[in-house]
């Protein structure tokens, strides 16, 4: 499957499980918005490595049980 040119929106990706996950994709040319609720520093590393490898990242601060923060999140995707 080609993720190039694609975009997803990860949650819980500011460390373990979700981080690597996101790293994964943005190694394979997918855009990542990492999303967290605490770890701010940690997201932050994350969208870092995420740019080095080449992609487009960014970090938004969210609490998935929020339909308001969830609707945000998308719309920052």
């Amino acid at each position: 499957m080609d993720i190039k040119n694609t975009a997803a929106i990860i949650t819980g990706s500011a460390t373990g499980i979700g981080a690597a996950t996101a790293q994964g994709l943005a190694a394979r040319g997918c855009s990542v918005v990492i999303n967290y609720t605490k770890s701010k520093d940690e997201a932050e590393a994350t969208v870092e490595a995420c740019r080095t490898a080449g992609a487009d990242a960014i970090a938004v601060c969210a609490n998935v049980a929020d339909d308001d923060d969830c609707q945000a999140l998308a719309a920052a995707a």
